[in-house]
């Protein structure tokens, strides 16, 4: 898949089949979507491109919302990519484009240098300035510009409509199994190893790696059964999220952690890891004393390898 970071880098097309949307958390709604594009775009022997935007656009409408991102710009464009998506286009999202007309969105994203000859979205998709721009506009721009709008209907999972809204909430709410449905896939943090206070290694005895997330939307405090994924391998692993009660210096903001068992790597800063959460243990408690905290430690760490031993892959 080739990605482009503005609309003007890429070279006019003859034609395409077109998916348009944000894409926050790629669900099984959206996956719904760009299984049909490529389809369709097959069938017509034309490029399948996908046009998503970056930031969330309602962080440029309506900075008080704020949503919070389900998961990095990279890891929404490799899981679309391996969809088999001919052509992503990430457009910066800005104050001017929100500004866009209905009609001068479609010309621009569409229109003038993809030459859409179908426009797959969600039944839901809404476009232009004030977001007034609808499903039923845009079959009838369709129509003036030649291009066929196909829309999706909403996905529903055990009676749930698939929404990146509703996913943000569950997964924040802790309601792991919830929003791995929707999502059809673990729930999941991306980060960079950065350093700490070193406290696991040298104070508790289990060495952890601190996670700095490249997304917002975050499980709440507590302890987790989790596979981490690194160098290519997946390890067992136990993760705390919080604000670390015991220790005397305790964290100002909540502190991702991860123990990877049998891991023999000590030098990974700045280094990428995945994290799959599989269960939550418990939640995050305050310990009387440094030894009661270890062995609680201890307990989390069998329990975590106990749900683990048949769900790592080697």
């Amino acid at each position: 898949m080739k990605v482009y970071y503005s609309i003007e880098d890429v070279k006019p097309l003859a034609g395409s089949v077109v998916a348009i949307g944000i894409f926050d958390g790629v669900h099984v709604g959206h996956k719904k979507i760009i299984q049909e594009t490529c389809r369709r775009a097959r069938r017509l022997g034309l490029k399948s491109v996908l046009v998503t935007f970056d930031p969330h656009p309602l962080k440029v409408t309506r900075p008080a919302m704020n949503p919070a991102t389900l998961i990095s710009l990279g890891r929404r464009l490799a899981l679309i990519g391996d969809m088999g998506i001919d052509i992503a286009i990430v457009v910066d999202f800005t104050k001017e484009t929100a500004s866009l007309r209905a009609h001068e969105f479609v010309e621009t994203f569409l229109v003038d240098t993809l030459k859409a000859r179908e426009v797959v979205v969600g039944e839901d998709f809404r476009f232009g300035r004030g977001r007034t721009g609808d499903i039923r506009l845009l079959k009838f721009l369709g129509g003036i510009y030649g291009f066929k709008a196909v829309p999706i209907r909403t996905v529903k999972v055990a009676g749930r409509k698939a929404s990146s809204s509703l996913i943000r909430s569950l997964i924040m709410k802790g309601d792991l199994a919830g929003a791995g449905a929707l999502l059809a896939r673990p729930v999941s943090i991306f980060g960079s190893v950065v350093r700490g206070a070193r406290i696991g290694g040298m104070v508790l005895g289990y060495p952890t790696a601190n996670i700095n997330p490249y997304h917002e939307a975050i499980p709440p405090s507590g302890v987790y059964a989790v596979k981490v994924r690194y160098g290519g391998r997946w390890y067992g692993a136990v993760t705390n999220i919080g604000f670390r009660p015991t220790i005397h210096h305790m964290a100002k903001e909540p502190v991702t952690e991860v123990h990877i068992f049998g891991f023999r790597k000590k030098d990974i800063y700045g280094k990428d890891l995945r994290i799959d959460f599989l269960k939550r243990l418990r939640p995050e408690r305050h310990f009387r004393h440094k030894d009661a905290l270890i062995a609680q430690i201890r307990l989390d760490s069998l329990r975590a390898q106990k749900i683990l031993a048949f769900r790592v892959r080697p």
